[in-house]
C-alpha cells in the first residue's frame, strides 16, 4: 500500500487522535481482528436480510417461508407492496398480501429489495453531517451496483451476484466512518488533497475499507464470494477471488463518473485487467457502457436512488 505523502492535514491534526477509536485499532497487534471484535457494536445488519438473502437463495424455500420472514418487518413488507402495486406490472387489481407480492416480483427482486433496505440503515449517521456524506455512499453504492450488473454481463460472470457486491462495496467505509467520525473526517480531507482512500485509512485505522469490507462479510457470514468481492482496492493472494474483485473494482469506477460533477476517471487498475483478461481498452469500454446505460436509467427516474 502507498505510504501517506509528507505533510499533510493528517499531520497537522494527528495528535488530536492519539486517544481515538481509529488510534486504538491502528495500534492493535492485529487491526483487522480487532475491527472484526468490535464490528456487533459498530453496526448491525438487520437480521431480516440474512433471513431474506438465505431464503431467496434457496430451492427449498417457498413464497410462504419468505412472507413469514418479511411480514415482521413493517417497513420491509410496505416495500414489497409497493412494488408489485407499481405500474411496473400493470395488474388489473392490488395485491394485497405479501406472499402474492412474493410471487409476482419474484425471489431475486425480494431479495435485491432486502439487501438495499438493510443495508440503508448502515448509511444514516447521528447528524446531518455524518447522514449527508453517508447518504453519498449510498447513492455511489446504488450506482455501483447497477453498473456492476452491466459490466458482469460483459465479463460472462453472474449479474446479480455482481450487482449485490458492488451495493456492499462501501461497507466497510461507512463502518469505519461509524468507529470513528473525526478520524474518517481525516481521511476525507488527505481525499482532497490527492492521498488514495486505502492509503489514508490504512495510515489513520490500520485497516483500509477493503479489508474492512471483508471482514464485516465474514463476520456476517456471507458467502465467499460475494465477502472476496468486497476487497476490490487490491488483488487476492488467491487468484480465482480476482475476477469478483475486478469486476466490483470496474464498476466502482463507473460509479464514480455517474456522480455530479464526476472527476476524471482514473486508470482501471493492471490486476482488473488481468483478472478478467482483458485489455484497457476494453475496461474503458465496459465502463463507459455501463455510465450511459445508467444515466439513461437516472434519466427515465429507475436510477434506484434513496
Amino acid at each position: 500500500m502507498s505510504s501517506i505523502p509528507n505533510r499533510t492535514r493528517l499531520d497537522a491534526i494527528r495528535p488530536r487522535l492519539e486517544h481515538s477509536p481509529a488510534r486504538e485499532l491502528k495500534a492493535s497487534s492485529n487491526p483487522i481482528a480487532a475491527f472484526r471484535s468490535q464490528l456487533g457494536e459498530i453496526a448491525v445488519m438487520p437480521q431480516v436480510v440474512f433471513k431474506v438473502m438465505e431464503l431467496s437463495g434457496s430451492d427449498g424455500s417457498s413464497a410462504q417461508n419468505l412472507e413469514d420472514t418479511i411480514s415482521v418487518d413493517p417497513g420491509f413488507s410496505a416495500r414489497v407492496l409497493k412494488l408489485a402495486n407499481s405500474a411496473q406490472f400493470a395488474l388489473p387489481r392490488k395485491v394485497s398480501s405479501v406472499r402474492d407480492a412474493v410471487v409476482l416480483i419474484g425471489f431475486r427482486s425480494v431479495r435485491q429489495m432486502a439487501m438495499q433496505a438493510g443495508v440503508f440503515d448502515l448509511f444514516v449517521g447521528k447528524n446531518d453531517r455524518e447522514s449527508l456524506r453517508r447518504r453519498g455512499w449510498w447513492r455511489l453504492s446504488l450506482d455501483t451496483a447497477a453498473a456492476a450488473r452491466h459490466i458482469a454481463r460483459a465479463a460472462g460472470a453472474d449479474p446479480d451476484s455482481a450487482g449485490t457486491a458492488g451495493l456492499l462495496h462501501l461497507i466497510g467505509r461507512t463502518v469505519l466512518d461509524r468507529l470513528d467520525p473525526k478520524a474518517s473526517e481525516l481521511s476525507l480531507a488527505a481525499e482532497q488533497e490527492g492521498v488514495p482512500t486505502e492509503s489514508s485509512l490504512k495510515f489513520l485505522f490500520g485497516i483500509h475499507h477493503g479489508e474492512a469490507s471483508l471482514a464485516a462479510a465474514e463476520t456476517w457470514s456471507f458467502p465467499e464470494s460475494l465477502s472476496q468481492a468486497l476487497n476490490w482496492v487490491e488483488p487476492a493472494a488467491e487468484p480465482e477471488a480476482n475476477r469478483g474483485r475486478a469486476v466490483t473494482a470496474l464498476a466502482h469506477l463507473a460509479g464514480l463518473q455517474l456522480r455530479p460533477g464526476g472527476a476524471k476517471m482514473p486508470e482501471p487498475a493492471a490486476w482488473t485487467l488481468e483478472a478478467l483478461s482483458i485489455s484497457r481498452e476494453t475496461a474503458e469500454d465496459w465502463i463507459g457502457g455501463a455510465v450511459i446505460a445508467g444515466a439513461a436509467a437516472a434519466a427515465m427516474g429507475a436510477g434506484g436512488k434513496e
